[in-house]
This record gives C-alpha cells, sequence and structure tokens, in this order.
C-alpha cells in the first residue's frame, strides 16, 4: 500500500455515507462493513443499520447497533457538565462571553443529535423485529424507549 494512503475506519465510512446517498446500497454496506471492522463505533453502527433495513435484512438490522445505554448517558452528562462549566465560568471579556455561548450551542446540538440517532436506531431496530414477526420482542423494549421522544413518540401504537 502506498504510504499516503489512509487506513483508518474514517475513509470507508465516508464512502459509506456517500454510497447512502447515492442509493448505492451494496457499496455502502461494505464499506460500512469494512470501517466497522477497523473501528465499531455508533455512527458506522447507525448508517449500517439504515442500509440493512432499506436492504430488507431483517435480523441484521434488528440489532441495535449503539453503545449501551449507560454509555450514552455518560457521554451526555460529559456534555452536560461541560455545559455547566462554561455558563458558570467567572467574569469573561466579550470575545469570550460570544466563544463560550458558541460551545454551548455545540454540546447542545450534539446532545440533541445523539438523542436522534439513538431514537432512530431504536426505532430502525424495533420496526426489523416487526418485520420478523417478533411482534412480542418489538412492543416490550424500543417503544418504551421512544415514548418519550419527541421525533418518535408515536411508536407506543406498534
Amino acid at each position: 500500500m502506498p504510504k499516503n494512503c489512509w487506513s483508518n475506519a474514517d475513509v470507508p465510512k465516508l464512502a459509506g455515507i456517500i454510497a447512502i446517498n447515492r442509493h448505492e446500497l451494496s457499496v455502502a454496506r461494505e464499506r460500512l462493513q469494512i470501517a466497522r471492522r477497523r473501528r465499531p463505533d455508533c455512527d458506522t453502527g447507525y448508517y449500517l443499520q439504515i442500509v440493512l433495513s432499506e436492504q430488507r435484512e431483517w435480523s441484521e438490522a434488528a440489532r441495535s447497533p449503539e453503545k449501551p445505554p449507560h454509555v450514552s448517558d455518560q457521554e451526555e452528562a460529559t456534555l452536560r457538565d461541560e455545559i455547566e462549566r462554561f455558563r458558570n465560568a467567572p467574569n469573561l471579556s466579550p470575545e469570550a462571553a460570544v466563544r463560550r455561548d458558541r460551545q454551548i450551542v455545540k454540546r447542545e446540538q450534539q446532545i440533541g443529535a445523539n438523542a436522534r440517532m439513538r431514537a432512530n436506531a431504536w426505532f430502525n431496530a424495533a420496526a426489523a423485529s416487526f418485520n420478523l414477526g417478533r411482534k412480542r420482542l418489538t412492543r416490550a423494549s424500543s417503544p418504551r424507549r421512544l415514548i418519550g421522544d419527541l421525533q418518535f413518540g408515536s411508536a407506543r401504537e406498534i
């Protein structure tokens, strides 16, 4: 391999996301699986689950790509702690206050994006379970997580 080539997980993950946008699902699946082998992460699992659902690979799509809930909770707690530290910063210059406000907004957006991805992954897993005829499992797991979600609150009807 030439020394100027990258061989990390980000390159095939990006290629997979581009292939999703081009509706090249087999290419997307291949690239995302390579990325997941190199470094499993929530984003890669999330996009791979979307591809598997589009390909009607329900057994694989039914598995949630997410980190365990306590890991997501820890990430959110860390972001909220950072927001609180920014808000409690002592007297700041006007320029520093603007930077602080940008950092707060950035972290609030990250919390919202993480919640949407988590809810979407749970919804996709529930839909895949439903398509596999696992209605009891579908009712028992994902919708309970989704009832309070703004985007998927109607999932309780499954």
